[in-house]
Order: C-alpha cells, then structure tokens, then sequence
C-alpha cells in the first residue's frame, strides 16, 4: 500500500517527506524546530549521556527487569497524566520534524518505562545504508546498540521513514522509537546487547503490555 498525498502538512505528503529527511541531521534546539515543552537539560542529555540521573535498581535478570515494567504498565495503574497531555498535545503538531522524537522522549520516558532511560539513552537518525540488511527481516526501520557501562544509541532509518512511499512517517517513526526504547530499557537495566534474545518471551511481555497503553492512550503503538 502506499501511503502518499498532496497535502503539504500531511505527514505521509512528498513535501512534508523531504523536508523531514532534509532535517534529520540538524541540531536539535528547544526554541527551534517542532515547538515542545521539553526542557533544556534534558536535549543536554542527549548530548551527554551517562552524566544524566541515575537509574535506581539496575542489574537486575532480563526476566525481572521486564516483570518490573510490566507490572508498571498494568492498566490498573494510572501512568503521569502531565506527560500523557504533552505527548497528545504535541505529537501531531502540523509540520513537524524529525526533532520530534528528540524532544518528546522525556515523556515518553517518564510515562511509559519509569524514566528508566533518561540520562543514558541518545537518538540519532541515520541512512539507510548504516544498518544491516537481512534479507530474512525486510526492511529496518531502526536499531539499538549497546553502551557501557549501561546505556544505549537508538539509531532510526530515515530513509525507511521519510522517503518509502510504502510508510506511514508518524505511525512508522513513533512505532520504531517505542520499539527501540524495549530495546534500550534491556541495555540499561541488564547490561544486555545484541548478543541476547533479541525478541524472546521477555521482550515480547513488554511489547504487548506497552501497547495496551500506548494504543488507546496517544494513539501509537510499537512495531513488532
């Protein structure tokens, strides 16, 4: 299916495409770009990682870090409702960029995985041509590397986003960062990098858990 229009502000639209991909490696301002109510210590953060906050009980079992979080996402608890306003405020502002994701991951932090990832975790785009093909997955939409001592690089494919007239860039783009953040949340709480069971059981508890959430509360949802 593709999904392409004519409309300059549609996020699917070749305008709005280009000018995304055209923007992917700019400097990330708080007063430039998409408008968020982000704050500058936090786009510091992506700057500096490892010198942000500390992350209380890490080195936990790859099991119990994902029970953790689990548990924390259950529906019975309700997660912070400032967040959740900025995020459903924000996220679809007209015109935005990819700056978006940089500027919206403190929430999406701070209500979806406990603020867990704040302080070790960066986000970068990049080309296609920087992540490896397998021929047996299709294509990538993103990839997380491992950090030490207990941080992770989220790195998402601009060209699969932005210039694949078969993607949707807002559903593809906020979907791969969720996807990337289980990914990440593993790296910072249990050390564990590509080497491990990259989409296992545990993995799999919180990909199902976070959409639950994530669905009926901003309207996007991890890819698989």
């Amino acid at each position: 299916m593709v999904f392409v229009t004519d409309d300059p502000m549609d996020p699917r639209s070749h305008e709005h495409r280009r000018r995304c991909y055209k923007a992917r490696d700019e400097t990330v301002y708080l007063h430039k770009g998409t408008p968020y109510p982000s704050w500058a210590i936090y786009l510091h953060l992506m700057h500096q990682p490892e010198r942000g906050f500390d992350n209380m009980d890490r080195n936990k079992t790859q099991y119990a870090a994902a029970t953790d979080l689990v548990d924390f996402l259950h529906p019975r608890n309700r997660l912070g409702s400032f967040g959740l306003d900025r995020l459903n405020a924000n996220i679809r502002t007209p015109g935005w960029g990819p700056d978006i994701v940089v500027k919206a991951f403190h929430d999406l932090d701070k209500v979806f995985f406990q603020g867990r990832l704040e302080g070790r975790v960066t986000i970068k785009w990049k080309k296609a041509k920087f992540f490896k093909y397998d021929s047996s997955k299709g294509k990538t939409y993103g990839s997380t590397w491992s950090k030490a001592p207990r941080g992770a690089q989220i790195f998402l494919n601009a060209d699969a986003i932005f210039l694949d007239q078969t993607s949707d860039p807002f559903k593809d783009m906020w979907g791969t960062l969720l996807h990337e953040m289980i990914h990440a949340y593993f790296d910072v709480m249990c050390g564990i990098g590509e080497g491990s069971d990259h989409h296992g059981e545990d993995f799999q508890r919180i990909f199902r858990a976070l959409n639950i959430r994530t669905g009926p509360l901003i309207g996007v949802e991890a890819l698989q």
